[in-house]
């Protein structure tokens, strides 16, 4: 499809960083350090916020783009 997805500039960055490391498992910690910087002191289910309102506009009831690995993170791809 080309379909324009509206993202937020986090949701892009987010994105940007699982696409980047198809595969990788990346933690919430991790993300929140590229995205919020190295003090980050919030909250990290924030990050899981972003993730799942960057699923609700990226996947569809076929597939799912973005994948959790419990406890470890999030990563960009086909199970592992």
């Amino acid at each position: 499809d080309d379909e324009e997805i509206d993202l937020t500039g986090k949701e892009f960055d987010i994105l940007y960083i699982l696409v980047s490391n198809p595969g990788k498992v990346t933690s919430r910690e991790d993300i929140a350090k590229e995205i919020w910087g190295e003090n980050y002191e919030g909250h990290l289910r924030t990050v899981d916020v972003h993730i799942k309102r960057l699923r609700e506009k990226i996947d569809d009831k076929e597939s799912t783009l973005i994948r959790t690995k419990w406890g470890e993170g999030y990563y960009f791809g086909n199970e592992e």
